[in-house]
């Protein structure tokens, strides 16, 4: 439709290689994680492809129905535009003639097909050299968790956190509140009159915050069993991505899915960029702040077996500014892209890829630097913290 052929076929290529591209990286991800275990884990990725398939679908259903009032034309416009920027429909974006971001989109799509292919050489090369024993890998078939997990350091405190994330009725305490508090949040704006397609809006973000939030005293509730670490000498790095993998797990696809509904029932689909940057911004902030906070400002908590409602005896302020800090540090990170997404909400659309940018990159740079200060102090207070624990 007016767009140049050599153009039209340049992309076409470009779109054609990144998907190629990208299966064989899913394949061989899971060659390299475990080669006994295809089975479980090509069942994983297609449920994740499932999900990647059903939330645009769901998108299209809502815009071809007219949810909101709003003409499908305009929607669907909304959608894409959302999406053109994205590694995986860069390439087909520079097809649609007039979108004034050719070059900003042609830049996203070879670096993506430049980074599937460095990572698919990595993983070719590592394929080459390393070919794991059957037997091991019959046994960590029986492992759980932490035969899923890679066989390193990290890789076992991760296990172990998603254990006590699923079965710790403390964790399991503090897992149901998020959503619980984000709707009461609801309750006083619909009372107030505010229209539920705006109130809708609220929740998200305070469930992205709170998710980022909530390991901010992780090392607390791991009580004694903090001394295997020490004791074992594990990397500091190892400890706090570890024990953040459980979050990454689960609010990352319960943000995916959230974020998009909210916005149909809002029914304006210029704000999905624009929510998206925050929540964004608000978890990985979260995040970030919360691997400092647990190493240098641990407080006492309910300890293991006892209700999660029974809260100890606590001589300073160090759980006060604990919390208050991880909060309100990832709502200064996240301040920009709050408010172009406030900027959007207002009626200036041309500020929702603003908001998306700028909190992906707070939040990511948030969420590097804080596990980097929090490894490295967790190296340093290794003592302290093992004392905190016997005595906490």
């Amino acid at each position: 439709a007016g767009a140049p052929v050599p153009g039209v076929v340049a992309a076409a290529l470009v779109g054609i290689l990144t998907c190629a591209l990208a299966a064989r990286v899913g394949f061989a991800s899971v060659a390299v994680l475990a080669p006994r275990r295809r089975r479980t884990l090509r069942r994983g990725i297609a449920l994740l492809a499932l999900l990647a398939v059903a939330i645009p679908a769901s998108i299209g259903v809502v815009a071809a129905t007219g949810w909101g009032g709003a003409p499908l034309t305009a929607t669907l416009a909304h959608v894409t535009d959302a999406l053109a920027l994205v590694p995986g429909g860069a390439s087909w974006a520079v097809l649609v003639p007039g979108s004034g971001e050719d070059a900003l989109a042609w830049t996203v799509a070879i670096a993506t097909l430049a980074g599937l292919g460095a990572i698919f050489f990595a993983l070719a090369i590592r394929l080459q050299r390393h070919t794991p024993a059957a037997s091991a890998q019959r046994d960590r078939g029986r492992l759980g968790w932490f035969g899923l997990m890679p066989g390193t350091p990290g890789g076992a405190i991760a296990a172990r956190s998603m254990l006590y994330w699923l079965h710790d009725r403390r964790y399991l305490t503090n897992v149901v509140i998020v959503p619980i508090a984000a709707v009461i949040v609801v309750v006083p704006l619909l009372v107030a009159g505010v229209p539920l397609g705006t109130a809708i809006l609220l929740p998200v973000p305070l469930i992205a915050l709170f998710l980022g939030w909530l390991p901010h005293d992780d090392v607390a509730y791991d009580s004694t069993a903090v001394w295997m670490h020490v004791a074992a000498g594990v990397p500091g790095v190892s400890d706090r991505v570890g024990r953040l993998a459980p979050l990454l797990f689960v609010g990352t696809p319960v943000l995916a899915v959230a974020v998009p509904l909210a916005v149909a029932v809002n029914g304006d689909w210029s704000l999905l960029p624009a929510l998206a940057g925050v929540c964004a911004g608000l978890f990985f902030s979260g995040l970030g702040l919360s691997s400092v906070s647990s190493v240098i400002a641990p407080y006492a908590v309910t300890r293991p077996g006892d209700s999660p409602f029974r809260q100890p005896q606590r001589t300073g302020s160090s759980g006060l500014i604990a919390q208050a800090g991880v909060f309100i540090g990832a709502l200064a990170a996240s301040a920009p892209a709050l408010w172009f997404a406030w900027l959007t909400f207002t009626g200036s659309n041309e500020h929702a890829m603003w908001a998306l940018l700028s909190g992906v990159a707070a939040g990511a740079v948030v969420l590097l630097v804080g596990v980097g200060i929090g490894s490295l102090m967790f190296s340093r207070r290794g003592g302290r913290l093992l004392e905190f624990a016997e005595t906490a």
